[in-house]
């Protein structure tokens, strides 16, 4: 994998008559035969900026596709391209080059100091990319078969913080992250956890005694901020359920 950071290509746009340069910005780029995938920005990382850009693009001699990574960052559905580091670019292609997989990691949301590493994968084909999934994964790692990228394995955090901007990793014990893999071509597209039964009925034991331990905390809250915060966990702890399948 071979990732560029930071060129810069000057392009020329008319706005209300106004004449003005407007830079895209490569933040990474990878060479997979036969395609050239980057991904390029333009404009601010402000949500006011509407005028901003965030695509993944694919060329090849003079051929060329491209799909929009805006996201939202808000309830009222406010579309923003601020990614943040690592970025990188991932991507394999069949043995007979019909298509390709390309995959974008980033961080999306919150302010840089909280925000999730996203997984986006997408299939090239001869009508251009379609979005398979994505899925916010720490420490993701790709696995590969013959040059083809197969899975990926990473793990997701369990985030006890409902007012925070971002995952609230503390680096300590208390966390929980559940170690998954990610089959390519498997469906439905979703992680599946690798622990095994006795770990994942371990884990899951340790997630109710730091919900009950949250919640005693919280008694001295409004009473609507309390039954808030509970509905928060008691949906985590179905996401938690779900994941190692109990």
């Amino acid at each position: 994998m071979k990732t560029v950071i930071a060129f810069i290509i000057i392009s020329v746009v008319i706005s209300q008559g106004t004449l003005y340069a407007k830079s895209n910005v490569i933040l990474a780029r990878v060479h997979e035969p036969p395609w050239v995938f980057s991904l390029e920005t333009s404009g601010s990382n402000n949500i006011s900026d509407n005028e901003c850009t965030l695509d993944l693009v694919a060329e090849q001699n003079r051929r060329s596709f491209r799909t929009s990574l805006k996201s939202s960052v808000d309830d009222a559905g406010d579309l923003a391209c601020s990614l943040f580091g690592p970025i990188s670019i991932n991507a394999s292609s069949s043995s007979d080059d019909s298509k390709s997989l390309v995959i974008v990691e980033a961080g999306h949301g919150g302010d840089g100091d909280h925000s999730g590493p996203i997984v986006q994968i997408f299939e090239l084909g001869n009508g251009g990319f379609r979005k398979i999934g994505e899925q916010e994964l720490f420490d993701a790692m790709y696995e590969r078969k013959g040059g083809e990228i197969t899975g990926i394995v990473g793990k997701i955090f369990f985030d006890f913080c409902d007012t925070c901007d971002g995952p609230s990793i503390t680096g300590t014990k208390e966390d929980i992250l559940i170690p998954v893999r990610i089959t390519i071509g498997r469906i439905p597209f979703g992680p599946v956890s690798t622990l095994n039964k006795s770990e994942r009925k371990m884990v899951f034991k340790r997630f109710r005694s730091r919900k009950a331990k949250e919640l005693a905390e919280m008694k001295n809250l409004d009473n609507y901020l309390y039954e808030e915060y509970r509905e928060y966990l008691e949906l985590l702890e179905k996401d938690l359920r779900d994941l190692l399948a109990l």
